[in-house]
């Protein structure tokens, strides 16, 4: 395999990863990089959801009422009540801004009364219990998964002793009384970000996921990467339907309870002056199909990077018709953005990165923001435009702290990028 079909590969299967997926570079970038400056996304608050309320019925009802194993549960199951949070043991530096961040998005956009648990002895006993594990201990407990949430259990140990134990099934738990959600230590800012938000949401609501669902973290295509409009809708109306309902019960309550939580929902997919689209019959087909073209892209990157180029084409022509699919879109950009700057093609490059650079940063993906910045930033450097080039790159390290972490992850990915551009890689060759 040639050089350059090796770092497009690196860049393109690494891309929705928050570690690159080629080793790090054996030369630490230098201080005046400013690889020490780290851009934090802001907390952001996510677009009411843009589907009918009526379609969204079913998705609600299977969220609510079944595990991601597929088991079906027989009663709605949540906290009552104030529900306070604490954090055991030394947490990472940007564990508890971004906690924060999210408890204040829970409180204003799904209405939940969710607190940090005080330090004086007259405050209300934390019910959920955030611990932050090595990414080592995680994967031997759960090899499948990142992070995590288990029922009746304050700590990581007593997890590891109640393994096997009925008391860890949430089946059969109505009123939630207790959770431990686990979360990497030792993983990027972003990844530890994304794993708060989702397992938080799942101890607070649904436990399952589905792939059908375009505008939501309970989905593990991983495109969103912070809770949308419709997950704090989603967490709202649980929080609205009595404890122990069965899904008869909530099927007959949803509709009058959405037409109440979400009345621009009862617009059947007409827009209205506040909105500018709705969702489609057919966005749900655009979007299956737009992510088998991405999935073929990815697989064939390193054999066949023509037919890969040609997939990522044709899923960002499917993710580009509908707003529901706009973080999908700015993926497929990346992807396209770093095949057009290999092939020498800078225009396109700034076209496709200027695109999916405003998409990226309001979804808080501080990863795709990165590389976004950094190709763009080549990109300009071709062109003979060195000084915007220095400049854009600074932003795109600073954005890559967050997303990828260690300086060497930083350094790994700013080499990928660089190494796809040909001027540089002429020039290097001519000195």
């Amino acid at each position: 395999m040639s050089p350059l079909r090796l770092l497009l590969a690196a860049l393109l299967l690494g891309a929705l990863a928050p570690d690159p997926a080629v080793p790090p570079a054996t030369r630490a970038l230098p201080e005046s990089t400013g690889l020490s400056l780290m851009h934090r996304p802001g907390p952001g608050r996510a677009d009411p959801p843009l589907r009918p309320n009526a379609e969204m019925v079913g998705d609600i009802l299977d969220l609510a009422f079944a595990l991601e194993s597929g088991r079906p549960l027989s009663r709605l199951g949540r906290f009552e009540g104030p529900v306070r949070l604490t954090v055991a043991g030394p947490a990472p530096p940007s564990l508890m801004p971004d906690l924060d961040a999210l408890l204040r998005r829970l409180r204003v956009e799904a209405g939940l009364d969710v607190a940090l648990a005080g330090t004086g002895a007259d405050g209300p006993e934390a019910a959920i219990v955030i611990e932050a594990v090595p990414k080592a201990s995680l994967a031997l407990a759960a090899p499948q998964a990142a992070c995590f949430v288990v029922p009746n259990a304050t700590s990581f140990a007593e997890f590891l002793r109640l393994r096997g134990s009925p008391l860890l099934d949430w089946e059969g738990i109505t009123t939630r009384r207790r959770a431990a959600v686990f979360v990497p230590a030792d993983a990027a800012p972003q990844e530890i970000r994304d794993c708060l938000h989702e397992e938080l949401a799942q101890a607070l609501g649904p436990l399952n996921d589905l792939s059908r669902l375009p505008d939501s973290v309970f989905n593990d295509d991983n495109m969103h990467s912070t809770l949308t409009g419709f997950d704090m809708l989603v967490l709202r109306v649980i929080h609205a339907l009595p404890v122990g309902i069965t899904r008869q019960e909530a099927a007959a309550r949803l509709p009058d309870l959405l037409a109440r939580l979400n009345p621009q929902g009862e617009q059947d997919g007409r827009p209205d002056a506040g909105r500018t689209a709705m969702a489609r019959p057919d966005d749900d087909i655009d979007r299956r199909e737009g992510l088998a073209h991405y999935a073929l892209g990815r697989s064939r990157a390193a054999r066949d990077p023509a037919a890969a180029q040609a997939a990522f084409a044709a899923a960002r022509e499917h993710f580009r018709r509908s707003p529901l699919t706009a973080i999908h879109r700015a993926h497929a950009e990346m992807q396209l953005a770093a095949y057009a700057l290999a092939a020498g093609d800078p225009d396109r490059v700034l076209f496709l990165t200027g695109e999916a650079i405003p998409t990226a940063e309001a979804h808080g993906n501080a990863a795709l923001l990165a590389t976004l910045l950094l190709l763009r930033a080549e990109a300009l450097e071709a062109m003979g435009r060195g000084e915007e080039a220095a400049a854009l790159r600074l932003d795109g390290l600073a954005w890559a702290r967050y997303g990828f972490g260690r300086g060497e992850a930083v350094d790994a990915r700013l080499r990928e990028v660089q190494a796809l551009n040909p001027w540089r890689m002429a020039r290097s060759m001519a000195g």
